[in-house]
């Protein structure tokens, strides 16, 4: 632990790690590429292993419908082949093919060959065809040829649908400018999925049958990549090597090993082909810069017994927000963002594009090779690599100078800030002060010296110490990902194999924000540092025992070492002000080191304030590292002891141990009837490899001056600290109450098990129309950083106090359950007969317990928790429709429809209150201060209308002699705890989180012609609008509270609406965007693409005080620390513009730097050269 606090220790890991990391990488690839070409030179036909799905079915007779047997049936495709044999019932299966577009061929001596065209494999899904042959007595080399059904696909069990490299091609545009290289787009041309427009970077909000974004389960080629911290998709998504994007929206077969309970979503990786290819692809955009460059081969053995695919991208693009010129004129007309240089500065607004994504830079590197091992057995090796950066107009010259065109914001040309270096303490804890042999000196005077500490730099950044933050400096995102996979299958028959494989993937997540630690407004973290490391094993076992059953037993295991780190509250070592020295007795109290009075050991306001700070006295109680004795070298009581160090930071550390067992029966009682049914066992291990009790000298202490000097009950927002001294009774100070109880143990592990049984049914009533049904459980782990919450300070308690106790939770370690959702649909597939058109429909319904949801537990340190909070049901529709081929001349089209109604129901924390309850509390808080209240007694019920505050404050004349401004206004209604509300991503706090995310209907459209060398693609996307709306939106001063108040703003009803506003209480602006893609073959071996998307933007209001033209997504101020001006309407009107209103444009800046508006149109120009 020593070292982990040592100075510069982040720097120096960090550093070290990215030069590790670069080197680890290109080593891995040079050997994976010179492993996999020295064994294709040793090599000399059956499948090629991967991801791999099936077909089976039966050859019939088609004048008597009898089983044909020893039918030799074939399954070709440029990525492989295969042959199966009819037996006596005339079945034939393959059980594991690639994915990819087969055409399969029957042949029998005294039969027409039959060809079937077009029969698409996906993975982890058999399709059951059933071919009919004819007798040819007298014509010779007769075929008979078929094609295939467009969206139908009998015998699949599963809700899914697929998208080729073609559907790709075609969807490009249609999730905006920013993923023109990513798979979003994709995502978004089928029904079910709801996703932004106008986001670009890594982790888009994307949501699936109206869950949440973090309940979607990943995969990359089988590879489970759902991050155990989060949940969140370690890959990005790059379209380069994509062969298939598969989209489960229901149905989901047991052995998918990405845990996810709301869709599933799998990347198939190309593989090499006979004959190879090469394609060489480069782009330019304009009005903004756009630049990409891909170049990917792939080749195969003449006996396919080798093959590779191999390639590279790089992606390099800037953005602009709401017009071309980036929304200049617009910060008085909901375009804004605060960047107030100093308190003593009046509001001032920058543009709305602040702290949104600037510029992002991609580079992708994927391989894939495959290696026949003796006669029919394979083996894989895959390989990614990906980075991802972007930054965010955050430097001073963003904020105040040259690169910002408002001239009111110039006149801070000169605001200057240094960097976040400060100074640390490295002796010994519980122990006198001690000088450091090389005491930190300040040569540049900006922040002063600190001879009992030693200097700790803002890492990353090489300066002197001191040092002014060069104005051009930004705040940056980077992501990387690494991942290698190893497979081996053993083919037994075309009927059975056993595949086995192993990966190993690294991740990491790096926030760099050098002003975040001195500007208060910067909506970066200052050092935000993610590795983790998996290492995981799979193995699957699948038998077509005989023409009825196919049976896969699998088997999944992973382990994760993954950590967290955090500077929030401040970087460490920022201050040589904070406190580091009590005056101690042997007892382990504080006193006044003048007077010899016990006073508090914890400064006011903790963790937010670190000391020192002044008793009543007007003595200062604690040390610095500029004095850590206060002016008394020997105190009148106790001794000068160093309780703290000075280093600030939060970090999780934990092993989570995943594993699963499943078994699924693919029975086939009839050709047209395909039952699946399955179960899987799954154990979520979460090892808590931190300890937060050794090598914290010091927190002992602190945890017993927490509990001994404040109090706690459930309705109030947190702990509060004794009023007068920590002799005070709790009960006397602050009503109902008791001394809390913070405990400072930790616990070997959590572990839970779940199991989940699936079903699924699939009946081809005609060669036309399918009927489909699917039920299943499906839980995901809850996020492991819940269970270990630690800090680099010794004074633990106070951290964990004012974030959790509120939810009942009062250790370190806190045990979420993983959710559970059952999931019910049934579809209708239909082929029109004769033509090339076929829908499909499908009623859904989810229903959740113990859903896991995050909650802000710290605005202003971007600090979330995830908590079990309720339930949730959802219900809807999807509905697609799909004509031709984009890949073939004529008309072609897909249009994609979902309607979703959701709404979750609140349960209880382990305290009895739930989420509601406490949204209440600030209602009651505003009661309290109304004649309604007035001798009104404290009480604990959540219902009742004054709460924990009772009529303490309910006097027109408050206790300060302040007039009370609320006593005349009626009281407001409480929420109900038990309606059903509308579901919201974050749980709302005051100024933060005001919007929801299901949107009730969702459209997508792609119209494609080719003609010849000629194709024209527009597109479009619709959305109805999700719903916003906080009852936390609008502030009131507070006249009167006793002590140190309550812990939070006042909150009062919204001036606009005369009440508190409910969770979706408005409705988002419906949207329509409109793209156009235009393609030409400029010869057989150049195709040239011009895309154009947001040709259309169009954002309609709903007529709300707060509407601007342009806003396409509304919640709380941006920032989610900005509230309105507050108070009555007339002091609103008085107030900035952008003050006047509760809500305004959304800035959601966490992953994908969205900015709620419209997206000026771009253009690029893709020239694709094969080679």
């Amino acid at each position: 632990m020593r070292e982990l606090i040592r100075p510069n220790f982040w720097r120096r890991i960090v550093a070290k790690a990215n030069r590790e990391v670069v080197m680890h990488h290109a080593r891995r690839f040079i050997i994976a590429l010179g492993l996999a070409f020295f064994v294709g030179a040793c090599a000399g036909s059956v499948a090629m292993a991967g991801t791999t799905g099936g077909i089976s079915g039966r050859v019939l007779d088609s004048a008597t419908r009898a089983p044909v047997a020893g039918v030799k049936v074939t399954a070709v495709a440029p990525s492989e082949s295969a042959t199966s044999l009819t037996d006596a019932s005339g079945s034939y299966s393959f059980v594991s093919l690639g994915p990819d577009t087969y055409t399969l061929t029957a042949s029998k001596d005294g039969y027409d060959v039959t060809v079937q065209h077009g029969v698409t494999v996906l993975a982890d899904q058999t399709q059951t065809v059933t071919i009919s042959v004819t007798k040819s007595p007298t014509v010779i080399g007769r075929i008979n040829v078929v094609g295939t059904t467009g969206l139908l696909k009998p015998g699949t069990t599963s809700d899914i649908y697929s998208v080729n490299p073609a559907g790709q091609a075609a969807a490009v545009a249609l999730a905006g400018s920013g993923n023109l290289n990513q798979a979003y787009s994709a995502m978004a041309s089928v029904p079910g999925v709801s996703s932004v427009q106008g986001q670009q970077g890594w982790y888009q909000p994307v949501y699936i049958r109206g869950g949440d974004l973090d309940q979607v389960g990943w995969e990359f080629d089988g590879i489970p990549v759902n991050r155990t911290y989060d949940n969140a998709p370690q890959t990005f998504l790059s379209n380069l090597g994509q062969q298939e994007l598969q989209v489960y929206t229901g149905g989901t077969s047991a052995n998918a090993d990405a845990s996810g309970i709301a869709g599933y979503v799998n990347q198939v990786i190309k593989r090499g082909t006979r004959p190879g290819f090469g394609n060489l692809d480069v782009g330019i955009g304009a009005p903004v810069f756009y630049n990409k460059a891909s170049i990917e081969a792939g080749g195969a053995t003449p006996d396919q017994k080798f093959s590779y695919y191999a390639g590279l991208a790089k992606a390099d693009q800037s953005f602009r927000y709401l017009d071309q010129s980036n929304g200049a004129g617009h910060i008085n007309q909901g375009f804004f963002y605060p960047i107030s240089p100093g308190a003593g500065t009046g509001p001032e607004f920058g543009p709305g594009y602040m702290y949104g994504i600037a510029d992002t830079r991609d580079g992708e590197n994927v391989a894939n090779f495959h290696l026949r091992v003796g006669q029919s057995d394979d083996l894989q090796l895959l390989y990614l690599t990906s980075y991802l950066w972007f930054d965010i107009p955050s430097s001073l010259n963003d904020l105040y100078g040259a690169n910002t065109p408002y001239s009111t914001i110039n006149a801070n040309q000169g605001f200057a800030v240094t960097y976040a270096d400060g100074a640390v303490y490295q002796g010994a804890l519980m122990q006198p002060p001690v000088q450091p042999a090389n005491p930190c000196h300040d040569p540049s005077g900006n922040i002063g010296d600190s001879p009992y500490g030693v200097c700790y730099l803002y890492p990353s950044t090489p300066h002197f110490y001191g040092a002014p933050i060069d104005r051009n400096l930004r705040d940056t995102n980077v992501n990387t990902v690494s991942i290698t996979k190893l497979q081996y299958q053993k083919n037994f028959s075309s009927r059975s194999y056993l595949r086995l494989f192993g990966y190993g993937m690294y991740s990491e997540w790096f926030i760099h924000g050098p002003l975040a630690p001195v500007l208060l407004f910067d909506a970066s973290l200052g050092d935000y540092e993610l590795p983790s490391h998996t290492y995981g094993v799979v193995a699957d076992y699948s038998n077509q025992l005989n023409d009825k059953h196919l049976v896969t037993l699998s088997g999944y295991y992973s382990t994760t070492r993954i950590q967290r780190y955090t500077t929030t509250g401040g970087f460490p070592g920022n201050s040589a002000f904070v406190a580091v020295t009590s005056d101690v007795s042997s007892g382990g109290n504080c006193f006044d080191p003048v007077n010899g009075v016990q006073v508090f050991c914890v400064a006011p306001s903790p963790p937010h304030y670190r000391g020192p700070y002044t008793d009543a006295f007007g003595n200062q109680v604690q040390g610095t590292l500029q004095d850590p004795f206060a002016g008394v070298a020997v105190p009148a009581v106790g001794q000068w002891l160093v309780t703290e160090t000075g280093y600030r930071a939060n970090f999780n550390k934990l092993n989570p141990v995943f594993s699963a067992l499943s078994i699924n029966d693919n029975w086939k009682p009839t050709d047209r009837l395909t039952f699946n049914i399955g179960a899987r066992i799954e154990n979520y291990r979460n090892n808590l490899t931190d300890n937060t009790v050794n090598g914290f000298p010091a927190r002992a202490f602190w945890f017993n001056a927490y509990n001994n000097e404040f109090c706690y009950a459930p309705g109030y927002f947190q702990p509060l600290q004794k009023i007068n001294s920590p002799t005070d009774s709790c009960a006397a100070d602050w009503p109902l109450t008791t001394p809390i109880h913070m405990v400072n143990e930790n616990p070997g592990s959590f572990s839970h098990t779940e199991f989940q049984p699936r079903f699924g049914t699939t009946y081809s009533a005609s060669s036309d129309d399918i009927f489909r049904f699917s039920a299943g459980l499906y839980s995901r782990p809850a996020s492991t950083r819940e269970a270990s919450w630690n800090v680099t300070e010794q004074n633990l308690a106070a951290f964990l106090g004012v974030n959790f106790a509120a939810y009942g939770q009062f250790t370190p370690n806190h045990d979420v359950r993983p959710d559970r959702s059952s999931n019910f649909d049934i579809s209708w597939e239909h082929h029109f007969a004769g033509s090339d058109t076929s829908f499909k429909v499908t009623p859904f319904y989810r229903s959740t317990q113990d859903q896991v949801q995050q909650i802000i537990i710290n605005a202003l340190s971007g600090l979330f928790g995830s908590f079990n909070t309720g339930r949730q049901t959802v219900s809807g529709v999807e509905f697609a429709l799909q004509k031709g081929s984009f890949a073939n001349n004529g008309w072609a089209y897909n249009l994609a429809f979902t309607h979703t109604n959701s709404h979750i129901r609140y349960n209880s924390f382990s305290n009895g209150r739930n989420v509601i309850d406490n949204m209440n509390a600030y209602i009651q808080l505003y009661n309290s201060y109304t004649s309604a209240c007035a001798g009104a007694v404290a009480s604990s019920d959540a219902t009742s209308r004054c709460g924990v505050f009772g009529g303490a404050e309910a006097f027109a004349t408050e206790p300060n002699a302040a007039a009370n401004p609320y006593f005349l206004n009626a009281p407001q209604p409480l929420l109900d705890r038990n309606a059903e509300y509308a579901p919201y991503d974050l749980v709302p706090v005051p100024f933060a989180a005001a919007n929801g995310y299901e949107v009730p209907n969702v459209a997508s459209l792609i119209v494609n012609y080719k003609s010849g060398p000629l194709s024209l693609t527009p597109s479009l996307t619709y959305s109805s609008g999700s719903v916003y709306g906080s009852p936390l939106s609008w502030p009131g001063p507070q006249p009167f509270a006793p002590g140190d108040g309550y812990g939070v703003p006042l909150m009062i009803p919204d001036p606009y609406t005369g009440k508190f506003d409910n969770f979706g209480d408005f409705r988002q602006p419906t949207r329509l965007t409109l793209n156009m893609g235009i393609g030409y073959d400029v010869s057989k071996n150049v195709h040239a693409a011009l895309t154009l998307t947001n040709i259309v933007d169009q954002c309609n209001q709903r007529g709300y005080a707060w509407d601007y033209a342009g806003v396409c997504t509304y919640s709380s101020l941006p920032s989610s620390f900005l509230s309105p001006t507050g108070g009555m309407l007339g002091d609103a009107a008085a107030g900035p513009v952008q003050l006047k209103f509760p809500y305004a444009m959304w800035l959601n800046n966490n992953n994908t730097g969205f900015v709620g508006v419209k997206i000026p149109m771009q253009a690029s120009l893709n020239v694709r050269f094969k080679i």
